[in-house]
């Protein structure tokens, strides 16, 4: 997969593109701690939306990896992942 390659900015700038279709999908792919770099660097309202997109084991494995922020955890619950995704992980 090439996200893998790409260097994590040109990574993010590709990832915040909302015409990018499964974008979810891709991030599932890739190690957790990575993913939640690429997370991490993109726009907070286009957050919820990736997160909601991947599968609950996915998602379980990327917002647990340790790499997630209080503060990013807190704005991905906040603007409307807490509905579809189980419960939140303790912001520690």
């Amino acid at each position: 997969m090439v996200i893998m390659m790409l260097p994590v900015p040109r990574a993010i700038a590709l990832c915040d593109q909302p015409t990018m279709r499964r974008r979810g999908a891709i991030l599932e792919q890739l190690e957790p701690d990575r993913a939640a770099g690429i997370l991490d660097g993109l726009s907070a309202d286009e957050r919820p939306d990736i997160i909601q997109q991947m599968s609950q084991h996915a998602r379980r494995r990327v917002l647990t990896s340790g790499k997630i922020s209080g503060s990013m955890m807190a704005s991905i619950f906040f603007m409307g992942c807490s509905s579809s995704c189980e419960e939140a992980p303790s912001f520690r």
